[in-house]
């Protein structure tokens, strides 16, 4: 556990039984111990949970030649971190500038890291939900940004490899819950659930049951646009009946529906496997 990356120690120990897990902390080194228990606080959504713990950060008041020395020295501790950058905190941990590696090893050892690092960097917080870390890294061509607390003070690092393999996993889940509709994989006792919701909605005169019942198992992305269909649907049924369409119209009507929205499908389909 010492040797592995803090986030996949973070992720192994949380599928472990709590009494074995604290077990397991005390055997551990100091340092990863209080990294592991750090992650594991955060769901695995957010920036806290995917975030990891080993970069590279200085105090401000250093100079480029203490930091150097700081690498040389420690070495062998730093060889299996990805540094492009260091991290330059206030005395409180505060996250205040970042410092490309190749603005440290070109300027004096004299200066300090305060007049050549970036100021106020772009962060982001340790509650961000993984949707806002997506939208961060499809609008910035950056490897990883740091993560802060509420108060600013730095706590880790959040990698693009990581956010697309997060939003991989999560592509893969929403799948698997459809997939246990359509390939008869669904847990029974959410069956059963669906089909008391059904029988009681029917008793209830909803005149769609079956949609609502099994509405409760798709993603949000998947139940809202059967939503919107039907809404168009009720609103172009409304107009059929005010208009005095009969019932040759009012059948047009609803074929006409049903071609558009099979060209939205099929249209998506074609454009998902272009893109």
């Amino acid at each position: 556990l010492n040797e592995m990356e803090s986030a996949e120690t973070a992720d192994l120990l949380g599928m472990l039984d709590d009494d074995f897990v604290e077990e397991l902390l005390r055997e551990m080194e100091p340092e990863a111990a209080q990294d592991a228990r750090l992650l594991s606080q955060y769901e695995g959504n957010v920036a806290g949970g995917l975030m990891i713990t080993e970069y590279l950060s200085y105090p401000d008041t250093l100079t480029v030649a203490q930091v150097i020395d700081d690498m040389r020295v420690n070495s062998e501790k730093y060889r299996e971190y990805s540094i492009q950058y260091t991290y330059i905190t206030a005395p409180d941990g505060r996250l205040v500038g970042v410092l490309p590696l190749r603005s440290l090893l070109l300027t004096p050892g004299d200066i300090p890291v305060r007049d050549i690092m970036i100021k106020n960097p772009l962060c982001v917080e340790v509650d961000d939900s993984l949707e806002e870390l997506t939208k961060l890294f499809e609008d910035y061509d950056f490897l990883a940004v740091p993560a802060v607390d509420d108060y600013g003070k730095l706590l880790g690092l959040v990698r693009r490899s990581d956010i697309v393999e997060a939003v991989g996993d999560k592509a893969q889940s929403d799948f698997l819950k459809a997939q246990g509709i359509v390939g008869g994989e669904m847990a029974w006792p959410l069956v059963v659930t669906g089909a008391v919701m059904g029988v009681a909605l029917i008793f209830l005169g909803v005149s769609s049951p079956m949609l609502v019942s099994v509405g409760m198992y798709l993603p949000f992305s998947t139940c809202f646009g059967i939503f919107f269909g039907g809404c168009v649907r009720g609103v172009a049924d409304w107009f059929s009946k005010r208009a005095g369409h009969n019932e040759a119209q009012r059948s047009r009507v609803e074929s006409v529906g049903v071609l558009i929205a099979s060209g939205f499908i099929a249209g998506e389909a074609l454009t998902g496997v272009v893109v």
